[in-house]
């Protein structure tokens, strides 16, 4: 649950949404995080942990979330 607070807390300011309490304590706290690779990683550790659970659901969401990740990563990589 703690991953998944993090994740929305830094994904739903994009949206107009805004936990401002959270997002700055989070960003404030783990700086990476501003970065979209740092997020990646964040992401690439959260699919992994989904991974672990042995599910039809929980493999195929861990797989998403880790090609997510990737994609967070190459992106920000291509654009410093």
């Amino acid at each position: 649950w703690v991953f998944a607070i993090f994740i929305i807390s830094l994904e739903v300011r994009p949206f107009h949404h805004s936990l401002p309490e959270i997002h700055r304590d989070v960003i404030k706290t783990i700086k990476v995080l501003r970065f979209s690779w740092g997020r990646g990683f964040l992401y690439i550790f959260s699919g992994g942990m989904q991974l672990c659970l042995i599910t039809t659901f929980n493999m195929i969401a861990g797989g998403v979330m880790m090609l997510i990740g990737i994609y967070c990563i190459i992106i920000g990589k291509s654009s410093e």
